[in-house]
């Protein structure tokens, strides 16, 4: 990989962070940069006064709005915005002590609606609420009339309810269960509180800025799509090949639970569209006779997407993976209990991402769900069908390897396209792909959810995205095109598609589509840009294979009333 001098991979995005808080958090930007430029992804900062964040949001006029961000970290503590009924509980009636927990989520969820259609382009992260440990009501709190614990619920309920209302605009950072981790004696310092009004000791600025570059990550398409996995004291305890099938570690009891649990947490993965492949050294009929036998096996064959089971090296059966599989290999991640097998893809394909596997292997369940590669803050349905998918692919290479020519293989495939403008169930997905497609996009520019919202309502533009079914099945949502109709002319800011359809002329069909549209809608000509990456040289030639002439610099032009692209007729577009 390609690194800056500060040994950090290139900024393939600078995002405009705005941070308003309760507290004082001037620590945390520089944190946050930090923790950004690993992930390759750059930072500008606004940070609200201390204890401004009403302020900010409800003047039309303030630094927040005149700063435009792409992201708003809206930080709230209970200690700040209940510090009344925290501080002085008994001063309240009953009954008024009761409701504040609804009137304070009502006025910061009301700020939340403001920002958001003020700036109606960015992504806004609320924390929920850590109820404090202790209050001043000691072993009345939950015993009397007054419950402070009870009033942050309450708070934290509606919050949840108004921020769903909001997504993908929105989401929720889950604060209250990275206290609980962290213990609230580590948490807060109230040293830095006295001096500085910053309520959070060191390690919690460090633990929360982390927290903040994930859900940051997730937001924006930074997440690994493969799990690469040994078999023996990986999946199971023990070598399967002497123990025998019956001789391994995997039960109900003891360390084969430790592994059956382990197994559950990758299938709850395999749920949320991550593909799993093995690549193991062993012989074939020993692993599949416990893959597919094992009774207490989780994870059947019909998970994994791939299954080198061999003698063969591991980097030869980790590319043969990533060819079966039409994906980078800096989408893999892999787990292995052998170091030195660890070592030799490292040093093989340092594209893969590695995972360090404990000593004791009753922390593999915690391990695994210490993961952070595969973080989403939210799933679309392909993600949800994505292991299907990927198993249906593998049928059609065996159709494509057995057919006699192209053009036989692609009628035989029965392709019918279906290609509809973005819309609210659409939208997920195609950030998605703007997040994650490399190889086949002539631009690679990133969006988020609010940014292709924002292109959806705005009348100048066209999103348009293709979902394909063939003979084999439904491949989801693989295409898309983001068009701005200037004048005479249509202009191709986004055009990507999923590489598990390449090579079967989808790119054509939807092509195709495009100029038909553009012709009806009055445009004499369709531009597009080739912006080269390290990884798109795929479509490097795409607009000339598709009649369009070259303007120089990248730039191409299609005349509508010169030239026309066909739509292959094996592709039926609806």
């Amino acid at each position: 990989m390609e690194l800056e001098q500060n040994g950090h991979p290139p900024h393939e995005r600078i995002l405009r962070i705005a941070l308003l808080a309760s507290s004082n958090l001037d620590m945390l930007p520089p944190l946050l940069k930090e923790g950004l430029a690993e992930v390759g992804l750059g930072a500008e900062f606004y940070v609200g006064g201390f204890g401004q964040y009403r302020q900010e949001l409800l003047k039309p006029d303030s630094g927040y709005y005149a700063f435009k961000p792409d992201v708003t970290l809206l930080f709230w503590d209970a200690l700040d915005i209940f510090s009344p009924l925290v501080e002085k509980p008994l001063d309240y009636a009953a009954g008024v002590a009761e409701s504040q927990g609804t009137v304070i989520a009502e006025e910061c969820t009301d700020l939340i609606s403001l920002a958001l259609k003020r700036v109606p382009n960015q992504v806004v992260l609320i924390n929920d609420l850590a109820a404090p440990a202790v209050t001043s009501l000691g072993l009345l709190e939950g015993n009397g009339p007054w419950s402070v614990s009870a009033q942050i619920e309450q708070f934290n309920a509606i919050l949840r309810a108004k921020v769903k209302e909001h997504s993908p605009k929105a989401a929720l950072v889950d604060y209250t269960g990275l206290v609980a981790r962290s213990g609230q004696d580590q948490w807060y310092d109230q040293r830095f509180w006295y001096l500085a009004r910053c309520r959070l000791g060191r390690p919690a600025l460090n633990a929360l800025a982390h927290l903040y570059v994930r859900y940051i990550k997730a937001t924006f398409g930074k997440r690994k799509k493969v799990l690469v996995l040994d078999l023996d004291n990986t999946l199971w305890g023990g070598i399967v090949g002497e123990d025998g099938p019956e001789g391994i570690r995997l039960g109900t009891e003891g360390i084969g639970l430790a592994y059956r649990d382990m197994q559950g947490h990758i299938l709850n993965l395999w749920r949320q569209g991550v593909l799993l492949a093995v690549n193991s050294k062993n012989n074939q009929a020993d692993a599949m006779e416990v893959l597919g036998k094992h009774p207490y096996m989780v994870l059947r064959p019909d998970y994994f997407s791939s299954l080198q089971i061999n003698w063969r090296d591991k980097a030869t059966n980790m590319v043969a993976i990533a060819d079966e599989l039409d994906l980078g290999l800096d989408s893999f991640v892999f787990l292995d209990d052998n170091p030195v097998e660890r070592e030799f893809i490292k040093q093989q394909l340092p594209q893969v991402l590695i995972l360090d596997f404990p000593d004791d292997p009753s922390q593999l369940p915690a391990m695994l769900l210490d993961v952070e590669a595969f973080d989403a803050i939210r799933l679309t349905q392909e993600d949800e069908k994505r292991g299907e998918m990927y198993q249906s692919q593998s049928k059609r290479k065996r159709l494509e390897r057995s057919a006699g020519s192209l053009e036989e293989f692609y009628r035989s495939l029965e392709m019918h396209a279906s290609i509809l403008p973005v819309d609210s169930f659409s939208l997920p997905r195609a950030a998605q792909m703007t997040q994650r497609t490399n190889q086949f996009n002539v631009t690679t520019r990133r969006y988020s959810e609010a940014d292709i919202a924002s292109f959806i309502s705005n009348p100048a533009w066209r999103v348009y995205a293709l979902g394909l079914e063939d003979r084999f099945g439904d491949n989801g949502l693989v295409a898309l095109a983001a068009i701005e109709a200037s004048g005479d002319a249509w202009r191709i800011d986004t055009f990507l598609m999923s590489c598990r359809v390449l090579g079967r002329t989808v790119e054509t069909a939807f092509f195709g589509f495009l100029a038909r549209e553009a012709r009806t809608a009055g445009a004499r000509y369709l531009q597009g840009k080739f912006i080269p990456t390290t990884k798109n040289d795929l479509v490097k030639d795409l607009f000339k294979q598709h009649g369009f002439e070259d303007q120089g610099s990248d730039h191409w032009v299609l005349s509508l009333k010169e030239r026309d692209i066909a739509i292959p007729d094996w592709v039926v577009v609806n």
